[in-house]
């Protein structure tokens, strides 16, 4: 008795083994399914991404950079690429202080001249194609530094608010100053995903104009 006893409980073992492996199988099978799918999802999305280049969606017509809508996508690509493949990179967020005030005394085509200027800067002083930029506002600029550790970005961040400190316009016959304010966020070190690395960012450009014209802020 004792031997039919004992097969019993090693069928039943047996038995429960083999119902845990097929619902582990199946529960494989769906996150596989599932994987499929983001996958194809992903290369959907690139492929609408790269139709989109060079077409009046994706630029903005004043400054010839990316336009919000389109960097954001790229955005959310660049960043699950990086997650991917454990890579790091860095946004830079740049803001014309007191652009309203230049609209309103010399006209919105100096104001477009000014925002042209600045987009030509930043072409000429970063990593083309691998950095991306675009306009997000009506006096905002995001740089997306890929690759590319804290303290390296933080130097970045340095060179353009120092060389922005001495950017002049000359606007009816005037000398004017252009004041920039500027603040970096980096992925991994500042954030986990973009609308955390987005909102920081902006919090930390807003604190900046808050205290004076012209600034730098970074964490660390």
């Amino acid at each position: 008795m004792e031997n039919v006893e004992e097969l019993r409980r090693k069928v039943r073992e047996l038995e429960e083994r083999i119902k845990w492996y097929e619902e582990n199988q199946k529960h494989l099978e769906n996150l596989i399914d599932e994987y499929n799918e983001l996958v194809k999802k992903q290369f959907e999305d690139y492929d609408e991404l790269m139709k989109e280049i060079g077409s009046r969606t994706a630029i903005d017509p004043i400054t010839r950079t990316y336009n919000r809508n389109y960097i954001m996508k790229l955005m959310g690509m660049c960043h699950q690429k990086a997650f991917e493949d454990k890579k790091k990179y860095a946004l830079i967020f740049l803001d014309v202080d007191k652009f309203g005030r230049i609209n309103e005394r010399y006209g919105r085509d100096a104001g477009d001249k000014v925002l042209t200027k600045i987009a030509r800067f930043l072409k000429a002083n970063l990593r083309i194609p691998l950095d991306i930029i675009g306009r997000i506002g009506a006096d905002e600029f995001l740089v997306l530094l890929m690759e590319i550790s804290k303290d390296d970005a933080i130097k970045v961040a340095k060179r353009l608010h120092e060389n922005l400190g001495e950017f002049e316009m000359k606007l009816d016959g005037e000398n004017l100053k252009i004041n920039v304010s500027v603040s970096m966020v980096h992925y991994p070190e500042d954030g986990n995903s973009v609308e955390e690395l987005l909102e920081l960012g902006e919090e930390l450009i807003n604190r900046t104009k808050a205290e004076r014209d012209g600034g730098l802020r970074y964490l660390g």
